[in-house]
């Protein structure tokens, strides 16, 4: 078999074959991610109604953590920590939108939790103001944003950071 590995022909199709699959597997993230976050913002109401009308508190999300790691064990995604941050994700986007909003949509749920845990609300109700209108990064940045906004958003280095880590999801 190690013949067939010399071969230049057969090292520029597998050399085709790992892009595509590197292609697919991106696009398949990208496919489940609007899916995902739409169940995670789901839970978030859920969650946040039972706190409001019956009055449970942190002990419903506690209890919730516990019924799914036992129903899913070795899933990732449904820890106390995770099910306050749906919950959070939720709060927090709920009152301007009625859905996940589309920009939110295509960010992998690691980084919503860094914008949700860096950003404070007024520089993401500013971001998100106008958000169907198609807008150039750069001049977005250096010229629309208040200064006071400005102060608030991460750094160039910190998203190329976030970036950098991938689609990892913290437990």
């Amino acid at each position: 078999m190690r013949e067939i590995s010399r071969h230049s022909d057969y090292r520029q199709v597998l050399e085709s074959l790992k892009q595509r699959i590197q292609a697919s597997q991106t696009r398949a993230v990208l496919a489940v991610n609007p899916e995902l976050l739409g169940l995670y913002w789901d839970i978030g109401r859920q969650l946040e109604v039972w706190q409001r009308e019956r009055a449970w508190g942190s002990a419903v999300v506690e209890q919730m953590a516990l019924d799914l790691q036992a129903v899913y064990p070795g899933m990732k995604g449904f820890s106390r920590t995770s099910l306050f941050a749906m919950r959070q994700f939720y709060a927090f986007f709920s009152p301007h939108f009625e859905f996940v909003p589309q920009a939110v949509g295509q960010m992998p749920w690691g980084h919503v939790r860094s914008l949700l845990a860096k950003v404070k609300s007024v520089a993401v109700e500013y971001a998100l103001r106008d958000i169907h209108k198609p807008m150039g990064v750069s001049s977005f940045i250096t010229k629309d944003i208040p200064l006071s906004v400005q102060s608030q958003l991460p750094t160039v280095e910190e998203i190329e950071s976030e970036l950098a880590q991938g689609y990892g999801e913290t437990k």
